[in-house]
Formats: structure tokens, sequence, C-alpha cells
């Protein structure tokens, strides 16, 4: 009996089969691949993960400070709040010297009869005569005032000018009364010269009387200008001294530097040896505590370019138990600064909390007491919102293009 040979057709397939078996596990894997790779950008394009962020830093409540000033020429009789003392607003911090303030009030009331006085002589009558001398001056116990003194001297530059002009017109008139002197011409000629030399020296006399009235009304003019400044100046002295006046009353009805707004009295400085500064003069600083609170933060630049001012962030407070809620806070400003050691800039953002945002009022109370004790200042955890992955692989291959370490 012969044994039957195998189809050689048959004996080729199994062959075959493995041979195509390692492709087919390639392109399985490729596939597998593709597949992740697409689901991974889906998702960071979702936004489904991201890196969280958590920075440690200290929340220091917010300070402003206020100068103290104490006026120009005030005297100071008594310093009454010490250094490092609590204010509240519009508290007394000095007291001033009620006797130099009386003084300085009865010097500011005789320059203002001095003033008046002036005023009404300038403003006596338009012709500058001597009504203004019947006025007793209060100033001067034996004559004249200065301005009766300057009107008498512009009386007297007047009446002279006059007396040139009336002179002028006496010598003209002679001349002509006298008319031309012809008994000594002998011709002609010389009854010609003379009549000439007549009517040259009455043309001159002419000139010259018009040209002494044309200074005359200079001279008037001149004074009435000088006359109006003055009046002006004065005008303006006795609205200035008349508001030092009232300046001055409520001071002596309220004879105390005050403070601006309530805080604590720093840095209060030494007082000039006579107690009367002459200029205005910080004499000492108000700090006053705000109600928020603040802290400085460094951002990398993935984190930077997601956040805007205004964005909230959460903070835990150290100290505090783990249930505790966490804090709400705001970004109040994002500013870019080159650092001292690297050159690469860094983005610092600026947070503030304001216990006002805490919604338990529970732990709300809790949580102002804690940072009362630590002195306004407490270290606190910052949780940014995520990254999204796109984002932190763009910035990192940015980074690696230009050099830097992400």
């Amino acid at each position: 009996m012969s044994t039957p040979h195998p189809d050689p057709r048959l004996s080729h397939k199994p062959l075959r089969r493995l041979h195509l078996m390692p492709w087919l596990w390639l392109i399985l894997i490729w596939a597998t691949l593709c597949v992740a790779v697409w689901a991974i950008f889906a998702a960071a394009a979702l936004q489904l993960f991201a890196p969280t962020l958590t920075l440690t830093g200290s929340l220091v409540r917010q300070t402003t400070t206020q100068d103290v000033i104490l006026p120009a020429h005030m005297p100071v009789a008594e310093v009454l709040v010490e250094n490092d003392t609590p204010v509240s607003q519009g508290q007394a911090v000095l007291l001033y010297d009620t006797e130099k303030l009386d003084q300085r009030m009865s010097n500011l009331e005789a320059d203002l009869q001095r003033l008046a006085y002036t005023h009404r002589c300038l403003t006596a009558s338009a012709a500058q005569t001597e009504t203004a001398g019947d006025v007793p001056d209060p100033a001067s116990d034996n004559g004249a005032s200065a301005c009766e003194i300057q009107q008498q001297t512009d009386m007297l530059e007047r009446q002279e000018q006059e007396q040139r002009i009336r002179q002028l017109h006496l010598i003209r008139q002679q001349i002509e009364y006298a008319g031309p002197s012809l008994e000594n011409a002998r011709s002609r000629q010389d009854q010609i010269t003379t009549q000439l030399s007549y009517e040259v020296e009455r043309h001159a006399l002419q000139i010259d009387i018009r040209r002494q009235t044309v200074l005359l009304k200079k001279l008037i003019a001149d004074q009435r200008h000088t006359r109006q400044a003055e009046l002006h100046r004065l005008t303006q002295e006795q609205a200035a001294l008349q508001k030092q006046r009232a300046e001055l009353q409520q001071l002596l009805e309220d004879p105390f530097l005050r403070a601006p707004q309530a805080g604590m009295l720093i840095r209060q400085r030494p007082l000039p040896r006579d107690g009367t500064p002459m200029t205005d003069t910080a004499i000492a600083q108000l700090l006053t505590q705000e109600a928020g609170y603040q802290a400085n933060i460094t951002l990398r630049d993935d984190s930077a370019a997601t956040l805007t001012a205004g964005d909230r962030v959460m903070l835990r407070l150290s100290g505090l138990p783990l249930t505790a809620p966490k804090i709400p806070a705001r970004i109040r400003l994002i500013a870019m600064q080159k650092g001292h050691f690297d050159s690469s800039p860094a983005h610092k953002a600026q947070l503030e909390m304001l216990p006002s945002d805490i919604a338990d009022p529970r732990w709300r109370r809790r949580i102002i007491r804690h940072l009362e004790r630590m002195n306004g200042q407490a270290n606190a955890e910052l949780t940014l919102q995520p990254v999204p992955f796109l984002t932190h692989l763009q910035s990192s291959a940015l980074n690696l293009w230009q050099g830097r370490r992400p």
C-alpha cells in the first residue's frame, strides 16, 4: 500500500501565516499609539486634566501711612500724644500756644486798620486834595501818614509844573504886548531880521508851553495809574489779611492740631527749639491698617499666561484645622519683573484677601481672630487654577526652543 504524498500547495499556507503575524502586530501597535496621542491632545484641548500649582507665601495686612502736617509759623504749646499711640480720627495731637495766637490776632487787626485808612486816603478825592488829612492816622502820633505825604508830594509836583506853564504864558504875553523892537533898526533889512527874531521867540514859547502842558497831563496820568495800582494792591492785601484773620479765629476757637484719620502715631519728630516751624513740617506719621490682606507671589510663564487681574484663587492659612474652608482671594496686579541673578524675567502677582468675602460667618470671625493673634501676618498656601496641559506643553516647547529650562 503506497503512502499518500501531501499536497505541496497546502504545505505552504501555515508558513505564510507565520510571515504575516509580525506585520499585523506592528500595525496594531501603531494604531493604538495614534489613538492614545489623539486622546491626549483631545483631553488637553478640552482641559480635562492639568497640573495644579501650589505656592507658599506670607499674607500681610495692608497698611497705609499719612503725614501729620504742622503748618508753618504755628506756635506749639504742648504735645498731647506720645509716639506709638493709637489715635482716632479728629483726636487732638498738639495744643497751639493761644497767647502767641492772640498777639498775632492783635497785629492782624492793626494791619487791617492801617490798610483801611490808606484805602480811604487814596479814594478820598480825584483831585488829590488835602481832605485826607482830616482823618487821623492810627499808626502815627504826630502828623501825616505815608498816604498823605505821597498825596502832598504829588500835589507839589503838579503845582510846580503848573507854575512853569503860567510863567511861560506870562513871558509870552509880555513879548506880545511889547511887540518887536524896531526903533534901533536903521535899514529895511534890520527891520525884517528883528521881526523874524520876534516871531521865532514867540513860537518857541508856544512850543515850550505845549510841551510843558503835555508833561503835566502825563504826570497826572502817571499819578492816577500809580494810585489805581496801589488801590488794587491794598485790596488784595486786605483780602489776604481777612482770610488769615478768619483762619486765626478758628484756631483760637479750637487751638488743636487733630489727626486726619485713625491709626497708630509713629515716627514722631522733635519740634523746633522755639516751638514755631518756619515751613510746613511733617511732625509724625499715622499708620492705618486696612481691612484687606495682601501677598506677593512669583509665577511661571505658563501660569501667568492663563491669569488676569481680577481672577479668584483659594488660600489656606497655616494654624487653622484641616476642616477650615479655603479663603477666596483676588489677583490685583500681574507684572513682569527682571530677577537679580537670572536674566530671564519673572511674573509677580499681587493678591488681595478680604475677610468679608468668606461666606461662613462663623469661620469668618475665627479667621479674623486668628489673623489678629498673628499680628496681621500668617503663612498661606495658595492654590492656583489648573494650567491647561496644552498651554503647559506649548510653554515648555517655547522654553526649550529659546534655550531655557521649562
